[in-house]
C-alpha cells in the first residue's frame, strides 16, 4: 500500500543520512548487544509495560510510532497449550493448570532460586535483584523472560526493569488494545505449501534491504511486485480472502 511505499521512503533517507547501520540488512548483532557496545543510539521494538527500561546501562525513553493495535501473530507466538496428538490430555491440563497457578514454579523458572540467584529487596512490592555478591556476568541462572512463560502476573519484578505495579498496567495494556475484525483468525495453509514457499524465498530476497532502508523503495518496490506476481501473490491472497470470509460468517464479527 502507498503508506507502507512512505514508510520505507522514509527509512531509506534515513539511512542515507547514516542514522542507520550501514550493514542492517545483514548484521547478525542484536540491538542489545549493539547499545552494550556503545553502538547505537536508537532501535525499533515492540513495546510494552513490562519492555526493560535500560539495555546494556543505557536507560531508555521509548517514542510510540503508531497505536497499540492487537493482531493475531502477538497471541499465537508463544503457545502453551496440549497438542491433539497428547497421549494423555488430562495429565497435560493438570500440569498447564499448576504451571499458570504456581507462582514458586514461575519464579523459578524465571528468576531462578531464591538467595542464589534473587533475593527481595522489597518484599511488600514484589521487589527483587542479585543476592550480594552476584552481578549479571556470575549469576548462574537469569531467565528473565517472563513473557515466555505461562503466567508473567505472578511473578516478582527484577529492581529497575519494570514498575512494581507492571503486573496491573500489563492487564490493563493487554485489554486497551485496538482490534480488527480479523483478531483471532489464522489462515490453514494445507495445500498452499509450495506457493507460499516461493513467495517467502522472494519475500526474503526484497524485504529486509527494503525494511532497513538500504535500497531505494522507488526502484526495489516494482520488482518485488512483479516477482510476487509471478510466483503467486494472488491465489495466495483469495484463498486467505475465503477462508477469512467463512470464518468471520461462522465467528459472527461485529464492525
Amino acid at each position: 500500500c502507498e503508506e507502507w511505499i512512505d514508510e520505507l521512503r522514509l527509512v531509506h533517507s534515513w539511512f542515507e543520512k547514516g542514522y542507520i547501520n550501514q550493514d542492517a540488512a545483514t548484521t547478525t548483532v542484536a540491538f542489545e548487544a549493539a547499545f552494550r557496545a556503545g553502538d547505537n543510539f536508537a532501535a525499533m521494538m515492540y513495546w510494552m509495560p513490562n519492555s526493560p527500561k535500560a539495555f546494556g546501562g543505557q536507560e531508555m525513553v521509548y517514542a510510540p510510532l503508531d497505536e497499540h493495535v492487537a493482531f493475531s501473530g502477538a497471541t499465537g507466538g508463544v503457545n502453551w497449550a496440549i497438542p491433539i496428538n497428547s497421549e494423555d490430555p488430562e495429565k497435560a491440563m493438570q500440569l498447564l493448570d499448576y504451571l499458570y497457578g504456581s507462582s514458586e514454579i514461575m519464579q523459578l523458572l524465571n528468576w531462578g532460586e531464591e538467595g542464589i540467584d534473587w533475593d527481595y529487596v522489597d518484599k511488600e512490592n514484589n521487589v527483587i535483584n542479585y543476592p550480594e555478591g552476584v552481578t549479571e556476568e556470575t549469576a548462574t541462572y537469569h531467565y528473565a523472560t517472563s513473557w515466555a512463560i505461562p503466567n508473567q502476573f505472578i511473578c516478582s519484578v527484577w529492581e529497575g526493569v519494570a514498575d512494581p505495579d507492571v503486573a496491573e498496567q500489563m492487564a490493563e495494556f493487554n485489554a486497551s488494545g485496538l482490534r480488527s475484525k480479523a483478531f483471532g483468525f489464522a489462515f490453514d495453509p494445507t495445500g498452499y505449501e509450495n506457493l507460499m514457499t516461493a513467495l517467502n524465498n522472494v519475500k526474503d530476497k526484497y524485504y529486509t534491504s527494503l525494511a532497513t532502508g538500504a535500497v531505494d523503495p522507488d526502484e526495489y518496490i516494482p520488482l518485488f511486485a512483479e516477482e510476487l506476481e509471478k510466483n503467486g501473490i494472488r491465489e495466495l491472497c483469495e484463498a486467505k480472502q475465503a477462508q477469512f470470509d467463512a470464518w468471520l460468517a461462522e465467528n459472527g464479527a461485529k464492525e
